[in-house]
Parts: C-alpha cells; structure tokens; sequence
C-alpha cells in the first residue's frame, strides 16, 4: 500500500513538471515582439541608407571616370557610358563633354537623389523633396 501512494506521488510529480506553462509563453511571445516592434524600423532605415550610398558611390565612379576621360591630354575624349546597377537612372541619361550637372536616381527603396557636379567630380547626396 505504501508503495502504491509513493508511485501516485511520483506520477502527480511528473504531471505538474511537464512542459511550459502559459503565462510563460505568453511573457515569451511579448518580448519576441517588443525586439520585433524595435528591429523592424531600423532594418529599413538601414535598407534606405544602403540603397542611397550605393548610388552614390556609383555616381561618384561614374563622375570621376568622366572627369578623367574630359581632362585626358590625349585628344578628343572617350565618355563612359552609364552603367546603372545601384541607381535607377540618370538625368540626362546621355552625358557630353559640355555637361555639367548629373544627378542620380536611388533604385527602392533608396529615397535620396545623388548630384554629381561633372567639372569637379564631386557628388553628394540631395535632400529628399517635401
């Protein structure tokens, strides 16, 4: 008889260690959601950003090519086309030797235009229009 209470005791002992309670999982799935709610946000300022400094950096390549190519001492100069990658497109999408402003279009979800001043070869990102 004895014996018997002390496996009764053992099962109930068992039974109530099993598994997760639900105030536990709950308190889980709140704070999964609280990181969710904080991370979410800063993965598409971060998105934004990336696709604005890759144009950039790819207009600045593009600015720096062609200054090169105008100021070559070597004759009449041979313009890079433009190879768009990062950047959606090109205002003016044909470039002369008497260009003097170029300005860049960030693919999504890029939200800033990159300028390029062609006679210096400098290029900066715009402010993004109201």
């Amino acid at each position: 008889m004895n014996m018997m209470k002390e496996m009764q005791n053992q099962r109930v002992a068992r039974k109530g260690q099993s598994g997760f309670t639900l105030i536990e999982l709950l308190i889980v799935v709140a704070i999964i959601g609280v990181l969710a709610a904080i991370a979410i946000p800063q993965y598409q300022s971060y998105t934004q950003r990336a696709a604005n400094n890759s144009c950039l950096s790819e207009a600045s390549a593009f600015s720096r090519a062609f200054v090169a190519e105008v100021q070559a001492p070597d004759g009449t100069p041979v313009l890079p086309d433009i190879q768009l990658g990062a950047c959606l497109s090109a205002d003016p999408a044909t470039v002369t030797a008497a260009s003097e402003e170029i300005v860049f279009t960030p693919r999504d979800p890029g939200t800033r235009n990159s300028s390029c001043d062609l006679e210096a070869g400098n290029c900066e990102l715009l402010d993004p229009e109201p």
